[in-house]
């Protein structure tokens, strides 16, 4: 075993307000027998038919309506949060009622029942209102759903509004100890401020932050031409929510070792970066202009990468999304699809018209009833043609350029690993996935130095399996070696269907072995890279979760073990 004096971590992409396609049959990629790669869809198993009770009618709330954060595990002296999520059994819109929390006869928190997120999930949201410091063992908490009876219809049965559960404080000494001790500290740069947690990667890699960070703002500063007007502030975290990063007030990017969403730390800066000086400028702009211009600047979205040549093959794949209907739904669009075309769009406008005539574009926005309708309104300032005789004339150009494989390829299995990953998340880490991912008040967290809601995550040796999977598919497309791409893509996606059962597939056998041989030695695996009969794993030794060390496996009589 040796260690390994360079960091497997990145980061991700720009914000949580990001795409998926809600549940389906899994798409699996396949190689063709021919230069062409392209993902197909398989139709998971079905699943026998079960009994169902039927569904109350009115406002209720039943087992499993409510989420518990941290929400690997409670240890004395969390603090804790809830989700509450009121159903609307009569579908009649119901919300901004009160909920009410309890942990035996204390009331906990009180308050409304909203929309939230990218989603627009119904769900009360209580942060931090549970100190557990001394208490141990199982706990008695009861929501109570418009305690006061204030709703007058569709809240008509009252017994169903109450659930009582159970939640186990464990000891605070079961805890890893770079979690119990873990705490925000913060270093600076010119540019930046840094937060990040300690024990983390992001310490152990901070110089290299910092030197990125400086030369990715330098970067767009001299892009755009306008230099920042205070430092940008940045918090590292040290678990995996949406595609690996959001903004508020500060920009949030995790920055981990088993980073399954890929991404680059260069591209990231100066995506954020981007984000951050185009708004000194004021004015608003329609979603797909705003992302698309980061991206543009970034030279990438999740990685430096050709725009005209990927748009001409998203093309040729027909997953082409009409751009008004993507201004006007652009984060509820396939992720990946908007702010590559984004970019590309401005990338033609940019070529075709020159970066002073699209700067009048940027300034030449007006509200209107729909973003389709201030893009075009923007485009008849600046250009003088609506809309759609923009979208016809650049259609009309990437149709006229001659189509590549290797990039085709490379937008077709981008879209399915991101599909993938976000699949992933909704059946092992729902916490991460953007519709309902987990972001408190980061700002707070940071002041009151609260880290387990960015700090803990699943890593049963199932999601450790998973996500080094996912980690081998984004290097396979990087290497542009898509016949591993999809041979891993359709692993990953058999498990998933099958309700996360690794026995159908043998190489999704092979890395469940492999993670539980490392873990018997002593090591959590990070990456593993997968050769026949042998493996070699970069991991984490007991008690340093930040340093890494490569260790190799190998298959002895059909049994994985550490050499």
């Amino acid at each position: 075993m040796r260690p390994i004096r360079f960091a497997f971590a990145i980061t991700a992409a720009l914000a949580l307000a990001c795409n998926t396609l809600l549940p389906r049959a899994a798409p699996t990629p396949t190689v063709a027998p021919t230069e062409a790669v392209a993902p197909t869809p398989a139709v998971p198993p079905t699943a026998a038919a079960t009994p169902t009770l039927a569904r109350p009618s009115d406002l209720y709330i039943g087992p499993g309506d409510v989420a518990v954060h941290p929400d690997t595990g409670i240890y004395s002296g969390d603090r804790v949060s809830f989700e509450v999520f009121p159903r609307d059994g009569a579908n009649i819109g119901l919300e901004n009622f009160p909920v009410a929390m309890y942990w035996g006869e204390t009331q906990l928190a009180f308050g409304p029942a909203e929309r939230y997120g990218l989603g627009g999930r119904l769900q009360a949201t209580f942060a931090w209102v549970w100190d557990t410091a001394g208490l141990a063992g199982p706990q008695t908490i009861t929501v109570v759903l418009d305690p006061q009876g204030e709703i007058r219809s569709g809240d008509e049965i009252k017994d169903n509004n109450t659930l009582t559960f159970t939640v186990n404080v464990l000891p605070r000494n079961e805890l890893p100890v770079a979690q119990r001790e873990a705490e925000w500290i913060t270093a600076e740069s010119d540019c930046c401020a840094f937060n990040y947690i300690t024990g983390s990667a992001a310490e152990r890699d901070i110089e290299t932050i910092r030197s990125t960070a400086e030369s990715a703002i330098a970067f767009v500063e001299e892009k755009l031409g306008r230099e920042q007007a205070g430092k940008m502030a940045f918090n590292f975290i040290d678990r995996l929510l949406g595609h690996g990063g959001f903004a508020s007030d500060s920009v949030t990017i995790t920055y981990i070792d088993r980073d399954y969403a890929g991404g680059g730390l260069e591209t990231v800066f100066r995506h954020e970066a981007a984000h951050i000086l185009n708004r000194q400028g004021g004015g608003q702009r329609p979603s797909l202009i705003e992302e698309g211009m980061a991206t543009y600047i970034a030279g990438g979205h999740f990685k430096e990468e050709p725009f005209e040549p990927r748009m001409v093959g998203v093309l040729a794949l027909d997953r082409y999304i009409p751009l008004a209907q993507l201004a006007d739904n652009f984060y509820a669009s396939q992720h990946e699809i908007g702010y590559l075309e984004g970019a590309a769009l401005i990338e033609y406008l940019v070529a075709e018209y020159g970066w002073d005539q699209f700067t009048v574009l940027l300034g030449a926005f007006q509200r209107a009833g729909s973003e389709s309708a201030m893009l075009d309104g923007g485009l008849r300032v600046a250009y003088n043609k609506s809309l759609s005789t923009i979208e016809s004339e650049w259609l009309d150009h990437l149709r006229a350029q001659p189509l590549d494989e290797r990039w085709k390829n490379d937008a077709a299995f981008t879209i399915a690993y991101y599909d993938t990953v976000r699949r992933y998340q909704q059946a092992f880490d729902s916490s991460a996935h953007f519709l309902t991912a987990w972001v408190p008040d980061i700002a707070r967290a940071v002041r009151e130095d609260i880290t387990a809601d960015y700090d803990r995550h699943p890593s049963a040796p199932q999601n450790v399996a998973l996500e080094t999977m996912l980690i081998e598919v984004d290097r396979a497309i990087e290497a542009a070696d898509f016949a591993t791409a999809a041979r891993y893509l359709a692993s990953v996606n058999a498990v998933i269907a099958s309700g996360g059962s690794f026995d159908s597939d043998a190489l999704a056998a092979d890395y469940l072995q492999l993670t539980l041989a490392a873990l018997d030695a002593g090591y959590e695996p990070q990456r593993i890279h997968l050769e026949s009969d042998s493996a070699t794993v970069a991991a984490s030794p007991p008690e340093q979760a930040a340093a890494l060390v490569e260790i190799t496996l190998t298959r002895v009589d059909g049994v994985w073990r550490v050499n």
